[in-house]
């Protein structure tokens, strides 16, 4: 049976996956059968959906035994004992400080750093720091240190400048100097990586002073043309 891959939500985390397979294929699946294709099928399309952050293959077999006793949901029995003592404060500041610092951070280099379960990871992640992750990086949902950053710039009365964004139009490098280093370099081949990047840099110091004097008063009329289009680019026109 092929199965498809899950659609790319922000939302849906590797048990959700499992949980919504085995719901589909349980309705066309004999009764009395438990199939052992749907199962690997399911680990494989998720290990290729997740990649590190997949559930274990044992972890999908335990899930799907479960679902198969008529287990309708995916959060933790009750049971007595002591809560986990994973989701605390000095884990949660240390998972925060990492995504800080490296925000394509993956669950399972958390994991090893910090040495808790993925449930508690989870846990900290969506419900103490409300991120989320976007494109392979952890974006947060609600940036404090923003919010406290600007609350002091306007009581001290700073005054912000405002600034045209980055423009390939005003650029020296992207105007002038990498389309020409392209034209020289167009048609040639090279033995190794190396080789080219040792001929670009060759024809970089090749660039006269008066080449230079002229791409700046280029660069000062593009300054000139952008204010008159109020910041459109002009590149084509």
């Amino acid at each position: 049976m092929a199965l498809n891959q899950p659609a790319n939500s922000l939302d849906l985390n590797p048990l959700d996956y499992v949980w919504s397979v085995e719901r589909v294929t349980n309705k066309s699946r004999h009764p009395n059968v438990t199939s052992l294709r749907t199962i690997e099928a399911a680990f494989v399309g998720m290990d290729g959906f997740f990649g590190h952050e997949a559930l274990s293959n044992r972890t999908v077999y335990n899930w799907f035994a479960e679902f198969q006793r008529g287990r309708t949901f995916l959060y933790d029995e009750f049971r007595e004992g002591c809560p986990s003592t994973s989701v605390v404060a000095t884990n949660v500041d240390a998972v925060r400080e990492m995504i800080e610092r490296d925000r394509h951070m993956t669950n399972r280099e958390i994991q090893a750093s910090l040495g808790i379960d993925m449930k508690a990871i989870y846990t900290i992640l969506h419900d103490h720091l409300n991120v989320r992750k976007l494109y392979s990086c952890w974006i947060s949902h609600n940036d404090r240190s923003s919010k406290r950053l600007v609350l002091n710039f306007i009581q001290k009365n700073v005054e912000l400048m405002t600034h045209c964004l980055y423009s390939p139009d005003l650029s020296p490098n992207d105007f002038f100097l990498f389309p020409n280093i392209k034209k020289k370099m167009r048609g040639e081949r090279f033995e190794s990586p190396e080789a080219a990047v040792e001929t670009f840099r060759t024809l970089i110091s090749e660039v006269t002073a008066s080449e230079w004097k002229k791409c700046l008063e280029i660069c000062f009329e593009r300054m000139q043309k952008c204010i008159d289009l109020k910041s459109e680019y002009f590149e084509k026109q």
